[in-house]
């Protein structure tokens, strides 16, 4: 039999197990992730800009649009909020947004956040602070609005990707 120890194909067989495994666990945590909610803030003074308290349900199917102040490209750091369920354990949640200019095959802006560990059946929230790259390097309101697109994709550490996303910006 070929999963003998020694036998031939023994190597082929046992990673395409793990790649089962791995694609059904990926699976089931994807269907249980949910998004429940976003803000961004001035980091500076705490003040509310965005806030998004209603998800859509195919956020990680269908590219979904967010009108968001133009003022908070005047801040010199922002911070965001992330409210987000998981019915499944995550063993080490991170989220990678990569910032795109009209679909270029380059990144603008990359951000990379490490949560950690989620717990089975929790509801969480996630703050990160980014900040603003300043010094004549930010884009005009209008130059951006509606050529900006986030890619954001959720992981567990480096073994799989549960879900990605895209967000088109629009500045009002």
């Amino acid at each position: 039999p070929p999963d003998r120890p020694g036998a031939a194909g023994v190597g082929m067989n046992t990673v395409y197990l793990k790649r089962c495994a791995d694609e059904e666990r990926r699976a089931k945590i994807a269907a249980g992730f949910t998004i429940d909610g976003m803000n961004m803030r001035d980091a500076s003074t705490g003040e509310m800009l965005w806030e998004m308290n209603s998800w859509p349900s195919d956020w990680h199917v269908a590219e979904i649009q967010a009108r968001v102040p133009a003022r908070i490209l005047q801040c010199p750091a922002v911070s965001r909020e992330l409210t987000f369920t998981s019915v499944e354990k995550v063993a080490n949640l991170r989220c990678e947004h990569r910032v795109y200019l009209d679909g270029a095959p380059n990144p603008i802006e990359v951000w990379d956040f490490d949560f950690g560990f989620v717990m089975p059946g929790s509801r969480n929230t996630w703050q990160t602070t980014v900040e603003a790259a300043g010094g004549g390097k930010m884009l005009e309101p209008t130059e951006a609005s509606g050529r900006v697109t986030v890619r954001t994709k959720f992981t567990d550490g480096d073994e799989f990707t549960i879900v990605e996303s895209v967000v088109r910006v629009f500045y009002d």
